[in-house]
């Protein structure tokens, strides 16, 4: 393949989701909550006419922004591309394409903690995980990631990370972040 070939080859510049991961609302639960507020405000505005048509549509205009906005992760298993989406209202999707080339490693990551609840006397207790674990591309000292999935379980976040590191020719490793010279340096003065 010549020079010439490589630059005018259509997989660099076009790129189709064969995998979607999404990842749910853009907007957390009390900003939807707010939202929905604003849409039956909106909505009572625009039937009360005059101004209202102008702040009744406004306000229904950034409600279904904030109700159907939703963020994912697309992957181009041919031109081993990823990009970070954010989809509004149901269809336009937002995002840049990113190569993996320089992000050699797939980690599962455990976000969040466990918490043990006893009764007064201490006899029964009880375990609540509020944790959540992602797969992330990672960069080959693991200080630059791309997001790809939340999962709830260990074992869907292994199984994705290990099928993508399949299709897209990574490798799934430890998250190991190299130190720094400078916080190596930080670190010896504090000892």
């Amino acid at each position: 393949m010549s020079e010439q070939e490589i630059i005018d080859n259509s997989e660099i510049s076009d790129h189709t989701a064969d995998i979607t991961y999404n990842n749910g609302f853009s907007f957390s639960f009390m900003p939807r909550i707010l939202a929905v507020i604003f849409l039956l405000m909106g909505i009572t505005m625009l039937l009360s006419g005059g101004i209202g048509y102008y702040m009744g549509s406004v306000a229904t205009f950034v409600s279904l922004f904030a109700l159907t906005s939703t963020h994912g992760v697309d992957v181009c298993l041919s031109s081993k591309y990823v990009r970070e989406y954010h989809k509004r209202f149901f269809f336009f999707k937002t995002g840049k394409w990113k190569s993996t080339y320089t992000y050699p490693d797939i980690c599962v990551l455990k976000l969040g903690k466990s918490s043990t609840i006893s009764d007064l006397t201490g006899g029964v207790t009880t375990t609540l995980d509020a944790s959540m674990n992602e797969v992330f591309l990672m960069s080959a000292n693991h200080r630059k990631r791309i997001f790809v999935k939340t999962c709830k379980s260990l074992k869907e976040a292994v199984e994705i990370a290990e099928f993508l590191a399949e299709k897209l020719d990574k490798k799934v490793a430890p998250f190991n972040p190299e130190i720094s010279e400078k916080t190596k340096e930080r670190l010896r003065y504090r000892r």
